[in-house]
């Protein structure tokens, strides 16, 4: 199974989406892969820590996350990059 999100921040919504996905299937996967563009090491920590069985594939690893829980540097918000909204 393969679970992909542009950037991986906080983790919140990863192991959310994991949690949901995992508890609607009938079987545990062979396989579990988390995919990201870019990643902020507190959420590739957690995800790690609440899915150990989860193989983790990022290209990039930014420094931190900030007050507000964006990625620093990062990339801008997805959402808003990907359908052109602010």
């Amino acid at each position: 199974m393969i679970v992909a999100d542009p950037m991986l921040a906080t983790g919140s919504t990863m192991c959310t989406v994991l949690e949901n996905v995992l508890d609607a299937a009938d079987d545990e996967p062979e396989d579990l892969f988390v995919l990201s563009a870019v990643s902020a090491p507190e959420g590739l920590i957690r995800v790690n820590e609440e899915f150990p069985e989860a193989d983790l594939l990022t290209v990039s690893i930014d420094d931190e996350l900030n007050d507000e829980g964006f990625i620093v540097p990062g990339l801008g918000d997805a959402g808003d990059r990907s359908f052109r909204t602010t």
